[in-house]
């Protein structure tokens, strides 16, 4: 018996089939929202384990990984010459991105001092 058909017959045996459903269907449709890079790559990893056939590969969970990311941060990842190939080089991105439009916010939430006329 092959490794891969021990896991699947203790899927069948142990996981029960709606919830490893719902699980793939949370998967697919899993948008980072409000949490930040961090936390939706923590999820993100958490539903990948549980629906290893949805990302067989490296580049099919960078994909994944970039749709689930918000939009104006998945821009920013995969501009430049060269889009990320590797889920490291993917997070490593998006979380140069976040901090960098979390340091914008902060400035432009600052007041700005009006100067003095004398």
């Amino acid at each position: 018996m092959s490794w891969q058909d021990f896991v699947n017959e203790f899927r069948v045996m142990y996981y029960n089939q709606e919830i490893l459903a719902a699980q793939q269907d949370e998967f697919n449709s899993m948008k980072q929202g409000s949490m930040t890079v961090l936390e939706a790559v923590k999820k993100f990893e958490q539903l990948a384990r549980l629906c290893p056939e949805l990302v067989p590969n490296e580049t099919e969970k960078v994909r994944r990984m970039m749709k689930m990311f918000r939009t104006y941060i998945a821009k920013q990842v995969s501009a430049g010459s060269s889009p990320p190939t590797l889920v490291s080089d993917c997070i490593s991105r998006a979380i140069r991105v976040e901090y960098w439009i979390d340091q914008d916010r902060e400035a432009r939430a600052k007041p700005k001092r009006k100067r003095k006329l004398y």
